[in-house]
């Protein structure tokens, strides 16, 4: 069942992202971080980038390293973003459902440099729940954010229970 959840929010986003070519998207991908001496709310970029590492993405997904003091991996999310949104979905494989609120989750991209900039989520498309072992698909706009300048995401949700940082995945030589 989870796969067909996954396989949809994929279609829904590639429908949502419709650049008509495909190289045109960028993709991210991520976790759950956290900060173990302060558990909830926004993780460093420090320790977020240390938390995880991308090892290779192929049709079975991605596999990757992480670190277990500081990621959980049981909440993952997956980006496309395009000169113009960022299609995302998030899988809960926790035991615990995911709360939305569209005016206090938060939502950034961040450069290459270390700098921060807010992301706006479409209020028509925004979850309110995520429960265990489902996805959920919605949309940001890159508020005049360049996409091509994009290094990670990181999302605070859950009223600042869940912080999640991705990737952008990158070609991977072995």
């Amino acid at each position: 069942m989870l796969k067909k959840i996954v396989l949809f929010s994929l279609l829904f986003m590639s429908l949502l992202v419709d650049t008509g070519y495909a190289i045109d998207n960028i993709e991210f991908w991520g976790i759950r971080v956290f900060d173990p001496q302060k558990p909830f709310g926004l993780v460093s970029l420090e320790i977020a980038t240390k938390a995880f590492e991308i090892e290779n993405k192929d049709e079975k997904g991605v596999t990757y390293k992480r670190d277990a003091n500081t990621s959980d991996d049981s909440i993952s999310c997956y980006a496309l973003v395009n000169e113009n949104v960022i299609a995302m979905s998030i899988i809960n494989n926790s035991k615990m459902p995911i709360e939305f609120n569209v005016y206090t989750d938060k939502y950034y991209s961040i450069s290459k440099d270390g700098s921060f900039y807010k992301l706006t989520p479409v209020k028509e498309v925004y979850p309110e729940v995520l429960n265990p072992k489902r996805a959920v698909p919605f949309v940001l706009t890159l508020n005049d954010v360049s996409y091509t300048g994009i290094e990670y995401l990181m999302i605070l949700i859950d009223n600042g229970r869940c912080c999640i940082f991705l990737k952008r995945i990158k070609n991977i030589k072995k």
